[in-house]
């Protein structure tokens, strides 16, 4: 019985190099800035100007728009008089206290009085600080949600605003790469 010959199975020869062997994982992601914030309304009122158009960059404490409303101006203005009254008020009562005119529970409600005063004109100057939005972070606007004559109320969304600089790609790797992967490697993207 003859045997079957076998064929000649074509042979490849190349020198060797030493280089670096890389490996390919092709998937698709959305890039995401690490930073980015929603700037919320603190306060009531309507929406004067918009300076935070989509697309620009702003520093952060950069001004984004501003509001307006008298009534916190009529507000801040009458505790700042209630402030002044109650301090002048509170010299005399001590003028009169270290004569004996008035007793010292008279004094120290008035004391009581005037700190809380006090804590309303720190309230009123806020409120006032609060007429401006401002950036919390630097950043490009990448939505506004307000429009220039709108009424706004506290907590609305104002702008959203994303640090460009913090973009991340955020890839699931298959199990199978798992072990390959390590802190430090170079990943080039497109």
């Amino acid at each position: 019985m003859m045997k079957k010959r076998r064929k000649a199975k074509p042979v490849h020869g190349t020198i060797i190099k030493h280089g670096n062997i890389s490996s390919v994982l092709s998937t698709t992601t959305t890039l995401k800035a690490e930073s980015e914030v929603t700037v919320m309304t603190q306060i009531s009122g309507l929406v004067q100007r918009v300076y935070g158009k989509e697309g620009r960059y702003f520093r952060r404490h950069g001004l984004l728009a501003k509001i307006t409303n008298p009534y916190l101006k009529i507000a801040h203005d009458r505790v700042l008089l209630e402030v002044r009254k109650l301090t002048n008020d509170l010299k005399r009562q001590k003028k009169l206290m270290s004569k004996g005119y008035v007793s010292r529970e008279t004094t120290e409600t008035l004391r009581f009085q005037l700190a809380q005063a006090r804590n309303q004109l720190q309230r009123a100057k806020q409120d006032l600080r609060n007429l401006q939005i401002k950036a919390t972070i630097s950043g490009t606007v990448t939505h506004r949600y307000i429009q220039q004559g709108a009424w706004v109320n506290p907590q609305m969304k104002a702008f959203m605003i994303e640090n460009p600089r913090s973009l991340m790609a955020h890839i699931a790797a298959p199990e199978r790469y798992l072990s390959r992967l390590k802190k430090g490697l170079k990943a080039y993207l497109q």
